[in-house]
């Protein structure tokens, strides 16, 4: 890793690998590679103000692999003054336009208990996290965003909009393969946001 990406000794010691900003296809295909076969955090940096107080987001979707995104932050890179926004982009709800029941009749009782259960499952979400703030005695809260079509694009733009120095964020553990066709949120928040990212892996 040395020879091409120039990683910090130390850093890497740690479990934590830092590279340049890198965009390119091939880049972001091996930096997949690296989140995997090492199981290490891999810190790209781009530039950013983080002097004083700073606003850190961190990413969750409701697995444990957000659950370590959290862990991460707080053992490795939490400062007295930070702001932590924990950011939850919900994906676009599909609703049938049919009941399964009865095919002439509008589904009322099926989107009511879709809807109940989104609800549901994003407050529990707030109040796990807003324990684990309070917990660790963190300054934060938490937020979530509807996506108009994608999550990555609402991450990159909450981001903005809140003015974030830091991203940390899970990896959901996609193979190599898939995350190189289908690609994932995280290579989207590496490619479009002008700050610091940190991949945590599974």
């Amino acid at each position: 890793l040395n020879n091409r990406w120039k990683t910090n000794k130390s850093e890497s010691s740690s479990g934590v690998i830092t590279f340049p900003l890198c965009t390119d296809f091939h880049s972001l295909v091996f930096l997949a590679f690296v989140c995997q076969r090492y199981c290490c955090s891999v810190c790209v940096y781009k530039m950013a103000d983080t002097e004083g107080k700073r606003n850190i987001m961190i990413a969750v979707d409701g697995s444990e692999h957000s659950e370590k995104a959290f862990d991460w932050y707080k053992e490795h890179i939490a400062k007295d003054g930070d702001f932590v926004i924990i950011m939850h982009a919900l994906e676009p709800i599909s609703l049938p336009s049919l009941s399964l029941a009865s095919p002439a009749s509008f589904p009322a009782d099926q989107w009511h208990s879709i809807l109940k259960n989104r609800a549901d499952t994003l407050a529990d979400l707030e109040k796990k996290y807003e324990s684990k703030l309070y917990t660790n005695k963190i300054s934060g809260k938490f937020l979530h965003k509807c996506a108009v079509k994608d999550v990555g694009p609402t991450i990159c733009q909450e981001a903005k909009d809140s003015n974030v120095a830091y991203i940390v964020m899970g990896c959901r553990g996609l193979g190599l393969v898939r995350r190189t066709v289908l690609g994932s949120v995280s290579d989207y928040v590496l490619r479009h946001v002008n700050l610091p990212v940190t991949v945590v892996p599974k």
